[in-house]
């Protein structure tokens, strides 16, 4: 029960598993993560959404994703849902890709970009360079901490799912993200409570991508 709200794992974890924050990650069990927002605090929160960027919009070259209004969470009587991914907390997929991407990229983030490459008139292909620097945002320590905590799939992939509460109806949105050795990541949402259909559909896409040598 978190503030009076029932919130459970979204897979049940094997009996007699120890409760830890890697098991909370593989499982999606929000407790351990809501008892540690109560423990340090509405800032904590803040300076825990800061590191990922959650407060900055994610520039794509199409119109900017809503950035997390952070001072707002923090006053908020409800941070301690805000700190597993509900509340008043909203983001887009761009922004957990984002996020992500920094785990899988060894803690450093960048910004994203529609392209990856194109072929010139002389039929070159070209690769666009990152407008601004990576940022190192986590330690390798830290990045293989939280990556014990996902789960391993076939051909080295790790990820994890999750399902996450929609709107006052009570709908639920199925949650995928997983990357693959060469650093290719996926980031699946289903309107649907089915995370094993997020996860089928995010593990053939990355299968497609490794198959299609896209980079």
């Amino acid at each position: 029960m978190i503030l009076g709200q029932e919130i459970g794992c979204s897979r049940t974890p094997p009996l007699g598993t120890i409760t830890s924050m890697q098991n909370a990650v593989r499982y999606g069990c929000p407790l351990p993560l809501a008892e540690l927002a109560q423990a340090l605090g509405g800032e904590w929160i803040q300076d825990a959404l800061a590191i990922y960027n959650f407060h900055q919009p994610v520039e794509v070259g199409i119109g900017s994703a809503q950035a997390v209004d952070l001072d707002s969470l923090i006053s908020s009587p409800t941070a301690q849902l805000a700190a597993i991914g509900q509340g008043n907390l909203t983001v887009t997929p761009l922004q957990v890709a984002r996020a992500y991407a920094a785990l899988a990229n060894q803690g450093n983030i960048s910004s994203l970009k529609l392209i990856h490459s194109y072929q010139n008139a002389d039929g070159d292909w070209v690769t666009l360079t990152d407008e601004q620097s990576a940022q190192v945002i986590l330690s390798g320590e830290a990045v293989q901490s939280i990556m014990t905590g996902t789960e391993e799939y076939p051909g080295g992939i790790r990820g994890f799912s999750y399902l996450a509460g929609a709107g006052p109806a009570g709908g639920q949105i199925a949650w995928f993200l997983a990357s693959d050795l060469q650093g290719r990541l996926v980031v699946v949402v289903l309107e649907s409570k089915s995370l094993d259909k997020a996860e089928t559909i995010g593990l053939a896409a990355l299968n497609f991508l490794s198959t299609a040598g896209v980079p």
